[in-house]
């Protein structure tokens, strides 16, 4: 009977053992605010239904190599839209705006394009920047460049799902030329 209980008692303690570890490697997982350093960009100015004042500047404040989330003011996660909002939303008069979709699958870095509509009408984007992005479980994480002039400023919106509905995303907010500018 001694030894069914000392072998309880120690199948119990490789479990706890277990359990703490699991804990530890999400903990520092692949979008931990340890292994990245995120800064949380929280300014409801930035979501894509904002269109008041238009002098929210990001070119002091993102650095190169720094990694930003997204979210409001309430604390909900937010992504950078997919698509242009237009002149004159996020609180600021050029918005920059992720050129395509979002990665589904999590702890990945994925290299997109973000746009910024200086000079053509419509959605075109005529000023581009070479940025990351990781899908973590509650919220995505990007490694943003700063824009080279004032008045342009990355852009936010209600985090969502691939399927394209809103959600908390489970434990989930510039240079000139005629041309295409690349950063």
């Amino acid at each position: 009977m001694a030894c069914c209980a000392t072998m309880a008692t120690l199948r119990s303690l490789l479990i706890l053992v277990f359990l703490h570890q699991v804990g530890k490697s999400n903990a520092n997982g692949p979008c931990s605010s340890k292994k990245y350093n995120i800064t949380t960009l929280k300014n409801d100015r930035r979501n894509i239904a904002y269109n008041k004042t238009t002098n929210l500047c990001d070119r002091n404040l993102i650095k190169n190599g720094a990694w930003y989330k997204f979210e409001s003011t309430a604390g909900n996660p937010q992504m950078l839209p997919e698509k242009n909002p237009g002149t004159g939303r996020c609180g600021t008069y050029i918005p920059i705006w992720m050129n395509g979709k979002h990665p589904t699958v999590d702890g990945v870095v994925t290299n997109v394009t973000a746009c910024a509509q200086l000079l053509s009408v419509g959605s075109t984007c005529d000023t581009e920047y070479n940025i990351k992005v990781i899908k973590c479980k509650s919220f995505f994480i990007y490694e943003l460049k700063p824009p080279s002039q004032c008045y342009l400023a990355y852009c936010a919106t209600a985090a969502t799902t691939p399927g394209g509905g809103r959600t908390t995303l489970s434990p989930a907010t510039p240079p000139t030329t005629t041309g295409k500018y690349s950063t």
